[in-house]
C-alpha cells in the first residue's frame, strides 16, 4: 500500500516457532510499528489488506472434518491488534468458506450464501447474495486497485455476473438496452466492460459496453469475443483472429495484427506481445512492441518479458526462471530500444524474492534474513 509494505517474519530453526508481522516504509526501511506478534503455534496463517488501514491474517486448525480458525486484525497504521480471537473464517479448502484477497480487500464466500465483506472484528458484513467465484485477476506493478469485483451469479435468472463495490458490496446495475442480458464481465481502475447477449434469441445483436464504476454507459462496440484485460489497467475484447484493445472509456485504442495478442503486456503506453513461435536451440520469441498513443510498431524485443516486475518510465526490470537457457537472473532493459542494459544472476534454491511496492523494488536475500531496497547500475 502505498510507500508501506507489510510481511510475514519466522524465526526458523527454533524449537518454538514464532511468527511476526512487520510493517516497513520502503523507502527508508524504518519500522511503521513494532512488530506484531501472530501467535498462531503450529498452524500457518494466512494475512491479507483489507482495505487501506488493515491486515487481516487467518490461521486453521484442521481437526478430521471439522476446520476452526483464529483471526487476528491489525491496524496497519499504528500495529494495533483490533482482534484477536476465533471466527467463522477459514482459509482450508473444502471448509464452505473461502477468504479471497480481491484488489486491496479481504472478502469471504460462504458455500450456498454468496460473497461477504469482513469487518474489524474479523466478522462479515455486507452480502452479496447468490454470487459465487469472485473475480482475482493478479494486479499487476503499474496498475491501481480497481475498486470493483465480478462474481458469477448462482442464482435462477437471467444475468450471469455481478458487478459490486468492494467497500461496501453494493451491487452495479449497468445500463442495459432492453433484450441483452450481461454473460462476461471485467472490472479495471476507472470502470468495467460487460459483454451482454441476447435474451431468449431475440433480434438483437450481441455487444461489449464499457461503463464508469457508477454503471453510466460510456461507450460500445460491436465487436464481439471473449473479455480480458491488459495488465490489470485496460479492457481486451479477444475477437478472432485480432485482439483489440480499448481505453476505460471505451475508446479503440488499437487493432493488434492477427493471431496476436495472448499474454500481452503493458508498460506505460507501450505495448508488448509475444509471437506464438519459438525461435532456435535457446527457444527465444519475439515480443513485438506497439506505441498505444500512435498506433505504430517499434523495435521488436527479444529478453522473455513474461516476469515483468517494474519500471521507471524508460527502463524495465524482469526476471528468467532457472529452467530457462540464461538461468535465473533479474535484469534490466531499455523499453524503446529493447537492448538489455544488466543482469545480474539469482540463485533460483535460495530465499531470493523481488517486489515492486509503489515505485521501489524490494529485495529479499537468498538467505531470507534481510530485506533491500535497489536503485539503478547507474546511480
Amino acid at each position: 500500500m502505498d510507500n508501506h509494505g507489510y510481511f510475514l517474519a519466522t524465526n526458523p530453526g527454533q524449537p518454538h516457532r514464532q511468527l511476526w508481522l512487520v510493517g516497513l516504509d520502503i523507502h527508508t526501511g524504518e519500522p511503521l510499528f513494532s512488530p506484531v506478534t501472530i501467535d498462531s503455534g503450529s498452524n500457518t496463517p494466512k494475512c491479507f489488506l483489507n482495505g487501506p488501514e488493515s491486515v487481516l491474517c487467518v490461521a486453521d486448525e484442521v481437526r478430521g472434518d471439522e476446520v476452526q480458525s483464529k483471526a487476528w486484525v491489525i491496524d496497519t497504521r499504528t500495529g494495533k491488534v483490533l482482534f484477536n480471537g476465533p471466527t467463522q473464517l477459514h482459509t482450508t479448502p473444502g471448509s464452505g468458506v473461502r477468504v479471497d484477497q480481491v484488489g486491496i480487500y479481504a472478502v469471504a464466500e460462504m458455500l450456498g450464501q454468496g460473497i461477504f465483506g469482513i469487518g474489524p472484528q474479523a466478522e462479515t458484513t455486507w452480502l452479496v447474495p447468490g454470487t459465487t467465484k469472485v473475480s482475482t485477476s493478479p494486479r499487476t506493478a503499474d496498475a491501481d486497485h480497481a475498486p470493483l469485483a465480478i462474481a458469477e451469479d448462482s442464482a435462477d435468472g437471467t444475468d450471469q455476473v455481478v458487478v459490486f463495490s468492494l467497500i461496501d458490496g453494493k451491487v452495479i446495475t449497468p445500463d442495459i438496452e432492453d433484450g441483452l442480458v450481461p454473460q462476461a464481465a471485467v472490472v479495471y481502475p476507472g470502470g468495467f466492460a460487460i459483454k451482454a447477449v441476447a435474451e431468449n434469441s431475440m433480434s438483437v445483436s450481441d455487444a461489449v459496453m464499457f461503463f464508469d464504476e457508477t454503471g453510466n454507459r460510456l461507450h460500445e462496440t460491436d465487436i464481439s469475443g471473449p473479455l480480458s484485460v491488459l495488465s490489470s489497467t485496460l479492457p481486451v475484447v479477444e475477437s478472432s483472429p485480432s485482439y483489440s484493445v480499448f481505453g476505460a472509456n471505451g475508446t479503440g485504442l488499437i487493432q493488434l495484427p492477427d493471431g496476436l495478442g495472448s499474454d500481452a503486456l503493458l508498460i506505460g503506453h507501450r505495448l508488448y506481445v509475444p509471437e506464438s513461435t519459438w525461435e532456435g536451440s535457446s527457444k527465444v520469441r519475439r515480443w513485438r512492441q506497439f506505441d498505444l498513443t500512435t498506433g505504430k510498431e517499434g523495435v521488436a524485443c527479444r529478453p522473455n518479458m513474461s516476469q515483468y516486475i517494474g519500471n521507471d518510465g524508460s527502463v524495465g526490470v524482469f526476471e528468467t526462471s532457472a529452467n530457462e537457457v540464461a538461468g535465473a537472473s533479474t535484469f534490466a532493459m531499455d523499453l524503446a530500444s529493447c537492448e538489455k542494459l544488466w543482469a545480474t544472476p539469482v540463485n533460483a534454491e535460495s530465499f531470493h524474492r523481488l517486489w515492486r511496492i509503489n515505485d521501489t523494488l524490494v529485495e529479499l536475500s537468498d538467505d531470507a534474513k534481510e530485506l533491500h531496497s535497489l536503485v539503478s547500475h547507474r546511480e
